[in-house]
């Protein structure tokens, strides 16, 4: 049986850039999202990018080889869900990631994908998984890359060089309702893990893209239980860099930021305040 991990994070956080870090290690098979709905589509794609048969007759030994069966079947639960990708491809060190907001009974999934807090808690605690919690120090740059994706489009980033000089207008009101409710996730994620004595390792994005990189992927790799002598550095892979933040200025990012630092003013938050006067004396604007 594998050793598992979860990557527990919110999005544009650089889930991505991680899950595709820890895959490349020795050892270590790490997907993105498995849970959501069309999730046994995700079967389908696994097979499509491997072109592997091995692989392809042992998911259908598990599903059938009814084709709408091995597509679209939607009973099978969430721990036989994992199982079934745990098994496929076995890989001594087994981790996904999961926004956790997304995938702990709400609505936003279909009820046969929900999962409840208690069922997420025993799984976790019955296969003894390591839980790496992502997280995103700069929320004002976290939020412009959230409004940016709206515009582009999921994917976008791949297909398109110049998808990052996008500009944005934030609403400062919006914001901060935004900021508050992942201030409020990101906790509840430290609290589950207290709560439920769960093994937990913090790390942001700014640690993973920083000059001291290679300390944080190692001390994940220690965490997750493989040796990080045995690390393998990607980083100036171009899929990598094309995941870090852009070159473009703030200024540039946010078509209203004049107003956006007067409304912050009017509001007293010298938070955000602070955030912006870094990034622009970043670029040498003030």
């Amino acid at each position: 049986m594998a050793k598992k991990f979860i990557i527990i994070t919110t999005a544009r956080s650089g889930s991505q850039m991680l899950c595709e870090f820890l895959d490349k290690q020795v050892n270590i098979r790490c997907e993105l999202e498995l849970l959501g709905d069309h999730k046994e589509n995700k079967f389908q794609n696994l097979i499509n990018k491997t072109l592997d048969v091995n692989i392809e007759n042992k998911f259908r030994d598990i599903l059938g080889n009814d084709n709408d069966k091995f597509v679209g079947n939607r009973n099978k639960k969430f721990i036989e869900y994992l199982k079934i990708w745990e098994d496929v491809i076995y890989s001594e060190h087994f981790g996904f990631k999961v926004f956790f907001g997304n995938h702990l009974g709400t609505t936003k999934l279909p009820l046969e994908d929900a999962i409840t807090y208690e069922a997420f808690v025993k799984y976790v605690k019955d296969n003894n998984i390591k839980i790496i919690h992502l997280t995103r120090d700069n929320l004002l740059l976290k939020y412009i890359s959230v409004l940016t994706s709206r515009i582009t489009g999921r994917f976008s980033v791949k297909k398109n060089n110049d998808v990052n000089s996008i500009s944005v207008e934030v609403i400062y009101n919006d914001f901060i309702e935004w900021r508050d409710k992942i201030i409020k996730e990101e906790q509840s994620v430290v609290n589950f893990s207290n709560d439920n004595s769960i093994d937990y390792h913090h790390v942001t994005y700014e640690k993973l893209i920083g000059n001291n990189y290679i300390k944080s992927y190692k001390d994940i790799l220690s965490f997750i239980g493989v040796d990080p002598d045995f690390f393998i550095d990607i980083r100036d892979t171009n899929k990598q860099n094309s995941k870090k933040t852009n070159i473009f200025t703030i200024r540039y990012k946010v078509s209203n930021l004049d107003q956006l630092i007067e409304e912050a003013t009017k509001a007293n938050d010298t938070e955000l305040l602070d955030v912006i006067n870094v990034e622009l004396s970043k670029m040498g604007e003030i």
